[in-house]
């Protein structure tokens, strides 16, 4: 009698990109801020929500605007667009205690 040999499907590795446009952005990793895919995916994202608008307090803010994780990617968010929304500066300083320093020094008096 022969014995039945199961075939075993092999996992597909997990997806570590994701296409926007013609370009490959990393899903995991950081992107530097005047690279190709980060640029993409703020024009993306401008686009998309109809200009940069602070969703910390209904787009009343001004100033410079960031793109910035719901998710962070440390605790494995993503840099899909989903996850990417604008915030202002202070309200991003805000979401970010590490950045309350460089807010500070902006706004002191020399």
């Amino acid at each position: 009698m022969k014995k039945k040999i199961k075939k075993v499907k092999k996992k597909s590795p997990p997806k570590t990109f994701f296409k926007l446009k013609k370009l490959k952005i990393s899903l995991h990793k950081r992107l530097g801020f005047k690279s190709k895919e980060w640029t993409a995916l703020k024009k993306y994202c401008e686009k998309r929500d109809g200009g940069k608008k602070c969703i910390k307090a209904n787009g009343d803010c001004y100033g410079a605007m960031h793109l910035h994780h719901k998710k962070p990617l440390k605790n494995g968010g993503t840099n899909r667009p989903g996850n990417l929304a604008w915030i202002c500066h202070v309200h991003h300083c805000l979401e970010h205690p590490f950045m309350i320093k460089m807010l500070i020094k902006q706004t002191e008096y020399k």
